[in-house]
């Protein structure tokens, strides 16, 4: 079998779950390309660390992150789990992004993400942590 040379662009959460995919594939040599410095990640690895969204803008985007996700449980090292996926909390603070968050828990139902809206005492006991309630007009959840 002939040796596959892949070049994956980014070294971000998928790049790097791309890589390893393919690097685990017989006859596959991979290397992974990355623009920025060493300890400096741009794209949206850097921006939001530890996220992973399974919404996107357009289906294709949703389905990409769903793909994702699935590969992301994949990953492991020494035995560990490389991923782990807790779930997400969306808070909107204006009637307008709370309009907004209205739109995005429509589209993550047709999408069958199954978010939850938070009615007031539910919020209350989870959003807390993260800002004053006092504040929060909609909140949405995002279950595993």
């Amino acid at each position: 079998m002939a040796t596959r040379h892949v070049v994956i662009i980014g070294a971000g959460i998928v790049g790097a779950a791309v890589a390893a995919r393919v690097a685990a594939r017989e006859g596959c040599e991979v290397t992974v390309l990355e623009q920025a410095s060493s300890g400096r990640l741009p794209g949206s690895t850097g921006h939001a660390p530890g996220f992973v969204g399974t919404l996107g803008d357009a289906e294709v985007l949703t389905e990409l992150a769903r793909a994702s996700v699935a590969a992301y449980r994949e990953l492991e090292w020494r035995g560990e789990a490389g991923f782990d996926q807790v779930g997400g909390v969306e808070v909107a603070r204006s009637a307008e992004a709370a309009k907004r968050l209205a739109a995005r828990a429509d589209a993550a139902s047709a999408a069958g993400l199954g978010p939850r809206r938070w009615r007031r005492p539910r919020r209350r006991r989870f959003v807390p942590r993260l800002i004053d309630p006092a504040g929060v007009e909609a909140a949405l959840h995002f279950p595993l």
